[in-house]
């Protein structure tokens, strides 16, 4: 007996060491049965705070190369023996990774048993608990192979500090659908607010921002959502209000368009028509089911001011109808 508690003791005393020792010794070990070469070094304490580092994985299927300079991870168990499971994490720490992933030969999926519906008051009741950790990524880039495409982000940057507005930072999204507008220099306000989450302040070349987009799952209960956006590029702006019933997709919307030029206009569509004219307010109000859009009932309020096509001039020209 006397044994057993000395031994216990010595566990206790050095269990920091003799778990970071088993953990640096046997990941390797446990990564290459799946498939992964992988190397790193673990420091820090598993009971509040872990440090991976100088990790470099690669694998043949599914296709990862990873590098990773650092991962800490900081945490407090306490909370979880009081059945409070989303106080444990308190930061992450993600810097300097280098990622390829290759999806061009995936292998068929499993079959698995249909999975049960989740209850929207269950999961309605899991979000007002969520309580985002501090997060603080740092020069991500990341390179993903598809079957018909390659996309590419570089020098991602999210700095968001535990309850208050992230900051992110996107130095370029390369992919061939993105040919014409390139992404580079992507920034945004982040927030999450209970039921509501926010992007705020989102800027997208070529001279695009999105003031604001907000998502309310407030009654996701009652499978409702809600969102509106107001977008800007130049002096035109849109806005939209819409909320959708995820059973029935039944869906509300109303759409606001103003301030559009023909010069605005045929920077985003091609091929436009000769005419010159500017578009000073488009109103549309929407009901029904944007799956079925002959089942749409809409309304449509258009003023357009110097409209000339061909042999047309008008100074003043209205529209107002119901689909």
């Amino acid at each position: 007996m006397l044994a057993g508690f000395v031994a216990l003791a010595l566990v206790v005393a050095f269990h920091r060491p003799l778990i970071l020792w088993a953990l640096n010794r046997f990941g390797s070990d446990i990564a290459s049965k799946a498939g992964i070469t992988l190397k790193w070094q673990v420091e820090g304490s598993l009971w509040s705070d872990l440090s991976i580092s100088a990790v470099n994985a690669h694998a043949d299927d599914p296709g990862l190369k990873l590098t990773l300079g650092n991962l800490a991870l900081a945490y407090d168990l306490a909370p979880a023996w009081q059945g409070d499971y989303f106080s444990v994490a308190k930061g992450i720490t993600l810097h300097d990774i280098d990622a390829t992933i290759d999806l061009r030969h995936p292998k068929p999926a499993a079959a698995k048993a249909p999975a049960k519906p989740s209850d929207p008051k269950q999961t309605l009741e899991l979000l007002r608990k969520v309580k985002l950790p501090a997060i603080d990524l740092r020069n991500i880039n990341a390179t993903v192979l598809l079957p018909d495409a390659t996309v590419t982000v570089t020098d991602l940057d999210l700095d968001w500090p535990a309850g208050h507005q992230g900051t992110l930072h996107v130095g370029s999204i390369e992919h061939p659908a993105l040919a014409k507008y390139p992404l580079r220099n992507v920034t945004a306000q982040l927030a999450l607010d209970g039921t509501t989450i926010r992007i705020d302040s989102l800027k997208l070349p070529p001279e695009v921002e999105v003031g604001h987009l907000h998502a309310d799952l407030s009654k996701f209960d009652q499978n409702e959502i809600a969102a509106d956006t107001r977008i800007r590029s130049g002096q035109a702006t849109i806005d939209l209000k819409a909320k959708m019933n995820l059973k029935t997709f039944a869906t509300e919307a109303t759409i606001d368009i103003a301030n559009i030029t023909e010069a605005g206009a045929a920077r985003w569509v091609k091929d436009l028509p000769p005419a010159k004219g500017k578009l000073d307010k488009l109103h549309i109000v929407t009901k029904g089911d944007p799956l079925h859009p002959r089942q749409l009932d809409a309304s449509i309020e258009m003023l357009v001011t110097g409209l000339a096509f061909k042999d047309y001039r008008g100074d003043r020209v209205t529209l107002t109808t119901t689909l």
